[in-house]
């Protein structure tokens, strides 16, 4: 388990270290490596649940993976606030953690009830709002850069 663990957290930290990388793109893709792994995906949700308590021995192994993957994400959202796709006027380290928050509540809502969570459509629709809540208003949602209007007047 934990080799399998540390290959997906590898490629997710490629993945969001690539500077072709979108913030949305990087939630579905998440989202999507969730899917390719349930059996994984159970387990990890009962230990990191488990290891809350300070004296569990995984609990110093979940706060590291936590704590790397918001600076992961902080990291492409600023990245994309740089490039001036993303809005600048919102805390990246703030939005890294609603992300991974919500990647967990759907994750345990999936392994709860498959039949009736679709966790990449959920994600997919989260993604979708998340992209135009914070898009630069100068991009559109796609992250082109708009053309100035011109008025007559």
């Amino acid at each position: 388990m934990r080799a399998q663990e540390k290959r997906t957290a590898e490629q997710v930290s490629v993945y969001l270290q690539s500077e072709d990388m979108r913030l949305d793109e990087a939630i579905t893709m998440l989202g999507a490596l969730n899917q390719e792994l349930p059996v994984e995906q159970m387990l990890l949700t009962t230990l990191s649940t488990e290891a809350v308590h300070s004296d569990h021995p995984l609990h110093e192994h979940f706060l590291q993976a936590y704590r790397q993957n918001r600076e992961n994400l902080t990291a492409l959202i600023v990245q994309e606030q740089r490039a001036g796709r993303l809005k600048s006027s919102f805390d990246a380290g703030s939005i890294a953690r609603e992300i991974i928050a919500t990647l967990d509540g759907l994750r345990l809502q999936w392994l709860l009830d498959p039949e009736h969570v679709q966790i990449d459509d959920a994600l997919q629709n989260y993604a979708n709002r998340i992209k135009q809540e914070l898009a630069a208003p100068e991009h559109d949602q796609e992250g082109r850069r708009r053309r100035p209007v011109i008025s007559d007047t």
